[in-house]
């Protein structure tokens, strides 16, 4: 089930007491678009057609327990990045070890109190926002270096991001091609990179045309047209628009910088 709450995040909720998953998506649905499943089995098919920012699964569930619909998200490189708190009846240290050792980020014994729980639902969405700003800056701070940044911290991007150099000098390969190079439909490439970078396929594309560029301009041994070939524009004019998009210079006059 889904109640839709237009420009927010997304919160599945899977929990098989009715009563604990109304009440869970009364108090989120202010804040959060829900999803709901009352199993593991459900849950985990919600994740993969949605990819949700955050999941609250209970731990005792029939079909699949809490536990394996967490190793499977955490398991999977299209939902290993979704924060996942586990909720449990019994306060027990070795239900909380096998939990946190699949990769959950949170735990949570019932009854438990809803502030808390939305407390602990923000800090965990906030803290996601920040790693994907640390991701981006760590992105572009690379692209203004003479020398290659550090790969991303999630492997579905870095597959996208060496698929996309290694066919950065085709003008063709847009969404649609890395989409099917990837073996990924363009609406899980579209959510995937939205949510850990922040960017559209495309804008993203672009981004590590771009940043190639930067790199090439800097060493000087290409002209601006045959840097715009090199990264898969065939207009040099349309490469210099998007150049000073990104950048707020021309290429131009960042190669008169790296001259004087």
């Amino acid at each position: 089930m889904k109640k839709h709450k237009e420009h927010s995040e997304q919160v599945l909720v899977v929990e098989d007491n009715p009563d604990l998953r109304m009440v869970l998506e009364t108090e989120l649905e202010d804040d959060y678009e829900i999803l709901t499943a009352s199993n593991g089995r459900e849950g985990l098919e919600l994740a993969l057609l949605h990819l949700p920012d955050l999941v609250i699964a209970d731990i005792m569930m029939p079909v699949m327990s809490g536990i394996e619909l967490c190793s499977a998200l955490k398991g999977n490189e299209l939902t290993n990045h979704i924060p996942v708190v586990m909720l449990t009846a019994r306060d027990k240290e070795s239900e909380q070890v096998e939990g946190l050792e699949v990769g959950a980020n949170d735990y949570i014994t019932k009854p438990f109190s809803i502030p808390i729980l939305k407390m602990r639902v923000n800090n965990l969405l906030e803290s996601r926002r920040n790693f994907r700003e640390r991701m981006m800056r760590q992105w572009r701070d690379g692209g203004l270096r003479e020398t290659s940044p550090a790969p991303f911290e999630d492997p579905l991007v870095n597959r996208a991001v060496e698929l996309i150099l290694q066919h950065i000098d085709d003008s063709a390969f847009g969404v649609e091609e890395l989409a099917q190079t990837m073996n990924l439909n363009s609406r899980t490439l579209q959510r995937k990179l939205k949510v850990l970078t922040d960017q559209t396929p495309r804008e993203f594309i672009r981004s590590i045309r771009m940043r190639e560029a930067h790199l090439l301009l800097r060493t000087g041994e290409l002209s601006i047209s045959e840097v715009a070939f090199q990264v898969g524009y065939r207009e040099p004019t349309h490469f210099s628009r998007s150049f000073k998009q990104v950048f707020g210079i021309s290429p131009s006059q960042l190669r008169d910088r790296g001259q004087e």
